[in-house]
Protein backbone atom coordinates (compact mmCIF):
# COMPACT_ATOMS: atom_id res chain seq x y z
CA UNK A 1 0.00 0.00 0.00
CA UNK A 2 1.42 3.60 -0.90
CA UNK A 3 1.68 6.40 1.24
CA UNK A 4 -1.99 7.98 1.91
CA UNK A 5 -2.60 11.80 1.38
CA UNK A 6 -3.96 13.17 4.22
CA UNK A 7 -4.86 16.11 2.73
CA UNK A 8 -7.63 14.28 0.60
CA UNK A 9 -8.75 12.64 3.23
CA UNK A 10 -9.02 15.65 5.75
CA UNK A 11 -11.32 17.41 3.60
CA UNK A 12 -13.10 14.42 3.00
CA UNK A 13 -13.56 14.25 6.99
CA UNK A 14 -14.31 17.94 7.38
CA UNK A 15 -17.80 17.00 5.18
CA UNK A 16 -20.28 16.52 8.06
CA UNK A 17 -22.72 14.10 5.45
CA UNK A 18 -19.08 12.11 4.92
CA UNK A 19 -18.57 11.53 8.49
CA UNK A 20 -22.18 10.75 8.89
CA UNK A 21 -22.39 7.38 6.88
CA UNK A 22 -18.95 6.52 7.89
CA UNK A 23 -20.18 6.54 11.25
CA UNK A 24 -23.53 4.40 10.12
CA UNK A 25 -21.11 2.29 8.34
CA UNK A 26 -19.19 1.39 11.28
CA UNK A 27 -22.28 0.88 13.52
CA UNK A 28 -23.44 -1.44 11.06
CA UNK A 29 -20.20 -3.30 10.14
CA UNK A 30 -20.62 -6.18 12.41
CA UNK A 31 -24.57 -7.06 10.91
CA UNK A 32 -22.61 -6.71 7.88
CA UNK A 33 -19.96 -9.22 8.84
CA UNK A 34 -22.80 -11.56 10.37
CA UNK A 35 -24.67 -11.83 7.07
CA UNK A 36 -21.32 -12.24 5.20
CA UNK A 37 -20.81 -15.03 7.65
CA UNK A 38 -23.77 -16.36 6.72
CA UNK A 39 -23.82 -16.45 3.11
CA UNK A 40 -20.03 -18.28 2.83
CA UNK A 41 -20.95 -21.37 3.15
CA UNK A 42 -23.73 -21.30 0.31
CA UNK A 43 -21.27 -19.80 -1.51
CA UNK A 44 -18.76 -22.20 -0.83
CA UNK A 45 -21.09 -25.25 -1.14
CA UNK A 46 -21.92 -23.84 -4.77
CA UNK A 47 -18.55 -23.55 -5.53
CA UNK A 48 -17.91 -26.82 -4.88
CA UNK A 49 -20.35 -27.86 -6.37
CA UNK A 50 -19.57 -26.08 -9.66
CA UNK A 51 -15.63 -27.39 -9.21
CA UNK A 52 -17.16 -31.10 -9.20
CA UNK A 53 -16.65 -31.88 -12.84
CA UNK A 54 -17.68 -35.76 -12.25
CA UNK A 55 -20.81 -34.92 -10.34
CA UNK A 56 -21.82 -32.46 -13.27
CA UNK A 57 -21.25 -35.01 -15.89
CA UNK A 58 -23.27 -37.44 -13.98
CA UNK A 59 -26.22 -34.95 -13.64
CA UNK A 60 -26.21 -34.03 -17.31
CA UNK A 61 -26.04 -37.66 -18.02
CA UNK A 62 -28.87 -38.86 -16.25
CA UNK A 63 -30.97 -35.73 -17.53
CA UNK A 64 -29.30 -36.54 -21.31
CA UNK A 65 -31.11 -39.90 -20.43
CA UNK A 66 -34.48 -38.97 -19.34
CA UNK A 67 -34.71 -36.55 -22.04
CA UNK A 68 -34.14 -39.37 -24.72
CA UNK A 69 -36.26 -42.43 -22.60
CA UNK A 70 -39.18 -39.60 -23.60
CA UNK A 71 -38.73 -40.59 -27.17
CA UNK A 72 -39.95 -37.11 -28.49
CA UNK A 73 -40.39 -36.78 -32.25
CA UNK A 74 -41.20 -33.66 -34.21
CA UNK A 75 -45.10 -34.03 -33.80
CA UNK A 76 -44.43 -34.54 -29.86
CA UNK A 77 -42.67 -31.15 -29.95
CA UNK A 78 -45.24 -29.37 -31.99
CA UNK A 79 -48.04 -30.68 -30.00
CA UNK A 80 -46.26 -29.61 -27.07
CA UNK A 81 -45.62 -25.73 -28.34
CA UNK A 82 -49.38 -26.00 -29.82
CA UNK A 83 -50.46 -26.64 -25.80
CA UNK A 84 -48.51 -23.77 -24.71
CA UNK A 85 -49.94 -21.53 -27.63
CA UNK A 86 -53.32 -22.92 -26.42
CA UNK A 87 -53.26 -22.34 -22.92
CA UNK A 88 -54.32 -18.94 -22.66
CA UNK A 89 -57.41 -19.83 -24.20
CA UNK A 90 -58.00 -23.02 -22.02
CA UNK A 91 -56.87 -21.29 -18.63
CA UNK A 92 -60.62 -19.77 -18.23
CA UNK A 93 -62.02 -22.91 -18.78
CA UNK A 94 -59.88 -24.64 -16.25
CA UNK A 95 -59.93 -22.02 -13.66
CA UNK A 96 -64.30 -21.99 -14.19
CA UNK A 97 -63.57 -26.12 -14.08
CA UNK A 98 -61.85 -25.92 -10.92
CA UNK A 99 -64.47 -23.35 -9.10
CA UNK A 100 -67.19 -25.71 -9.71
CA UNK A 101 -65.62 -28.52 -8.18
CA UNK A 102 -64.96 -26.67 -5.54
CA UNK A 103 -68.49 -25.45 -5.34
CA UNK A 104 -69.32 -29.07 -5.85
CA UNK A 105 -67.31 -29.98 -2.84
CA UNK A 106 -68.25 -27.35 -0.43
CA UNK A 107 -71.72 -28.38 -1.07
CA UNK A 108 -71.58 -31.50 -0.61
CA UNK A 109 -69.59 -31.00 2.97
CA UNK A 110 -72.68 -28.73 3.84
CA UNK A 111 -75.23 -30.51 5.55
CA UNK A 112 -78.07 -27.85 4.89
CA UNK A 113 -76.71 -27.28 1.25
CA UNK A 114 -76.30 -31.47 0.56
CA UNK A 115 -80.23 -31.67 1.87
CA UNK A 116 -81.28 -29.02 0.00
CA UNK A 117 -80.08 -30.62 -3.39
CA UNK A 118 -81.60 -34.03 -2.42
CA UNK A 119 -84.61 -32.88 -1.69
CA UNK A 120 -84.86 -31.08 -4.84
CA UNK A 121 -84.05 -34.16 -7.11
CA UNK A 122 -86.11 -36.79 -4.53
CA UNK A 123 -88.69 -36.39 -7.29
CA UNK A 124 -87.08 -37.18 -9.63
CA UNK A 125 -85.59 -39.94 -7.79
CA UNK A 126 -89.27 -41.68 -6.97
CA UNK A 127 -90.12 -41.30 -10.67
CA UNK A 128 -87.27 -42.97 -12.07
CA UNK A 129 -88.04 -45.55 -9.49
CA UNK A 130 -91.68 -45.81 -9.95
CA UNK A 131 -90.99 -45.89 -14.29
CA UNK A 132 -88.31 -49.14 -12.66
CA UNK A 133 -90.78 -50.77 -11.25
CA UNK A 134 -93.43 -50.23 -13.87
CA UNK A 135 -90.76 -51.93 -16.25
CA UNK A 136 -89.94 -54.81 -14.27
CA UNK A 137 -93.71 -55.76 -13.61
CA UNK A 138 -94.03 -55.51 -17.13
CA UNK A 139 -91.02 -57.88 -17.87
CA UNK A 140 -92.71 -60.25 -15.27
CA UNK A 141 -96.08 -60.11 -17.12
CA UNK A 142 -94.59 -60.71 -20.94
CA UNK A 143 -92.55 -63.56 -19.39
CA UNK A 144 -95.65 -65.46 -18.27
CA UNK A 145 -97.62 -64.54 -21.40
CA UNK A 146 -94.73 -65.43 -23.36
CA UNK A 147 -96.42 -68.64 -25.22
CA UNK A 148 -100.24 -67.20 -25.60
CA UNK A 149 -100.98 -65.75 -29.12
CA UNK A 150 -101.82 -62.26 -29.97
CA UNK A 151 -104.94 -61.97 -32.54
CA UNK A 152 -105.39 -58.91 -34.95
CA UNK A 153 -108.41 -57.90 -32.56
CA UNK A 154 -106.33 -57.66 -29.65
CA UNK A 155 -103.79 -55.31 -31.51
CA UNK A 156 -106.73 -53.20 -32.90
CA UNK A 157 -108.21 -53.32 -29.68
CA UNK A 158 -104.99 -51.92 -28.32
CA UNK A 159 -105.04 -49.16 -30.92
CA UNK A 160 -107.75 -47.83 -29.42
CA UNK A 161 -105.43 -46.78 -25.95
CA UNK A 162 -104.22 -43.49 -26.50
CA UNK A 163 -100.71 -44.03 -25.27
CA UNK A 164 -100.15 -47.07 -27.64
CA UNK A 165 -101.69 -45.00 -30.39
CA UNK A 166 -99.12 -42.06 -29.87
CA UNK A 167 -96.18 -44.79 -29.47
CA UNK A 168 -97.34 -46.07 -32.98
CA UNK A 169 -97.49 -42.31 -34.69
CA UNK A 170 -93.91 -41.76 -32.71
CA UNK A 171 -92.29 -44.90 -34.64
CA UNK A 172 -93.86 -43.81 -37.75
CA UNK A 173 -92.44 -40.77 -37.58
CA UNK A 174 -89.05 -42.09 -36.61
CA UNK A 175 -89.09 -44.80 -39.17
CA UNK A 176 -89.94 -41.69 -41.87
CA UNK A 177 -87.62 -39.65 -40.41
CA UNK A 178 -84.62 -42.04 -40.40
CA UNK A 179 -85.29 -42.93 -44.00
CA UNK A 180 -84.96 -39.62 -45.04
CA UNK A 181 -81.82 -39.15 -43.22
CA UNK A 182 -79.99 -42.04 -45.02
Amino acid sequence: MGKVDTSKLNILLSDQQTVESLTYLVSKLPEYTARMKQMEEPLLFIEEVLKDQEWLEQITGEAEQAIQSLKLTKESVSSLVRIIEILPIITPYLDKGIELAEFGRNTLKDPTSFQSITSDIHPYIETVQKCGGILQETNRRVQMQETEKISLFKVLALLKIPAVKRGFQYMKTFLQVLSEKK
